[in-house]
């Protein structure tokens, strides 16, 4: 099972030590009070102080707040009390670019007009990654609250999701990913950060030398992507795609979740106690490029798992139920599909299997995750990877906020 190394997600470009970014709230004279004061609260470090005009009034705390269930208070607001929230919205946007601007030319740590609320302070700090304050209005009081030690605010941990392999396919794992998480509101649900690219060229096509496109950089462009949008891991939802993991891992700072690892782990886990005395037998329906991959047959052998494979005819039928005119990638959900798939697992229980793995992230759009699903005058298990890896990345995602909220306790 998974873990996460504790990473630095959240590092800007290349922060000078002692560059103070100041936003100003409308175009003024910049004294030197404010950087005095620094410099003297920080003797002997040389500091720099960088200046943006955000343009806007001091950002006011608004009189009403929003209650716990996230909904505000006074449901009858007048247009004027709309007017305002927009107005509200607007100075934050323009705080925000400002903030922004200071953090690409290096500020290591971002001053916001005096009189800014605590409420914005804490909403930039939370997609900032440096600390984000207050000035007070006396020059000296602000300087002598930043010779603490300032680190940023912990940001929420983001789930990366590397999808459009294929389109529906992700969206049933960010469905799985809602369903996975405990949430009394839309807040208590985790940040995720998607790259939805379909026109990554086809694995199976290129693992079984039918197409020289290669869909390795693509692949890799999605990732890197996600890792500069904050994501502390990357989900693939596509099995044939972790052909590829190994050499997209060596590249990336973040951890790619092996959907097939929580798959077997999941079997194992689940299901192990089933043939006292020996092992569980495990039957795989997946594209002919995972199976020639052997990604899967490796994942199983490292915990003592042996997995069967349909014969040639029915691996042909598992194929026309994914690729067919009438397929699932083709957007056939019933029908021909659906059969052609019942009849290689049919075959799989025959041969034995108890487990039957749905190895192609298409396949559960199909038939569900089910710990009895009968087959003929037999039952077996269906194991659905995608929601396997979705509540994997739940977990991991959970912990890492928790272990965040405790380091900054």
């Amino acid at each position: 099972m998974q873990t996460l190394e504790k990473q630095d997600r959240d590092a800007p470009g290349t922060p000078r030590p002692h560059a103070m970014g100041v936003v100003l709230a409308a175009p003024s004279t910049r004294d030197a009070s404010l950087a005095d004061a620094i410099e003297i609260a920080l003797f002997p470090a040389r500091v720099e102080v960088l200046y943006e005009t955000a343009n806007v009034a001091p950002h006011v705390q608004r009189t009403h707040e929003a209650d716990a269930g996230g909904t505000v208070e006074d449901a009858n607001a007048t247009p004027s009390t709309v007017a305002a929230a927009l107005r509200d919205s607007a100075a934050a946007l323009a705080l925000f670019d400002a903030a922004r601007r200071l953090a690409t030319r290096g500020a290591a740590v971002i001053l916001l007009p005096a009189g800014t609320s605590d409420t914005l302070v804490a909403s930039l700090a939370a997609e900032l990654p440096l600390p984000v304050r207050a000035r007070k209005r006396d020059d000296h009081d602000t300087a002598q609250r930043l010779t603490l030690p300032l680190t940023a605010a912990p940001r929420p941990f983001k789930i990366g999701v590397a999808g459009g392999v294929g389109p529906a396919a992700t969206v049933d794992f960010l469905d799985k990913l809602v369903t996975a998480t405990p949430a009394a509101r839309d807040q208590d649900h985790l940040r995720v950060v998607l790259e939805q690219n379909p026109h990554i060229p086809d694995r199976t096509a290129h693992l079984l030398g039918r197409s020289p496109a290669d869909p390795a950089v693509a692949l890799y462009a999605a990732c890197l992507s996600l890792v500069e949008n904050g994501a502390g891991l990357i989900a693939i939802p596509c099995n044939t795609a972790h052909a590829y993991a190994a050499v997209l891992q060596a590249r990336l700072p973040v951890p790619i979740v092996s959907l097939l690892d929580e798959t077997i782990d999941h079997i194992v886990g689940e299901f192990g106690g089933r043939a006292p005395g020996r092992a569980v037998q495990v039957g795989l329906l997946a594209t002919s490029g995972t199976i020639a991959s052997g990604v899967y047959r490796d994942a199983a052998a490292r915990r003592g798992l042996t997995l069967l494979l349909p014969d040639t005819p029915h691996q042909d039928r598992v194929m026309a139920a994914i690729y067919g005119e009438r397929g699932v990638k083709a957007g056939f959900l019933e029908g021909e599909c659906v059969v052609n798939l019942l009849a290689a697992a049919s075959h799989l229980a025959r041969a034995g299997a108890e487990v039957l793995i749905l190895g192609c992230t298409e396949l559960p759009l199909l038939l569900e995750h089910d710990r009895h699903f009968p087959i003929g005058d037999t039952h077996v298990a269906l194991v659905d990877p995608t929601r396997v890896l979705a509540e994997r990345c739940v977990a991991l995602a959970r912990e890492a906020n928790e272990a965040a909220r405790l380091r900054e306790d």
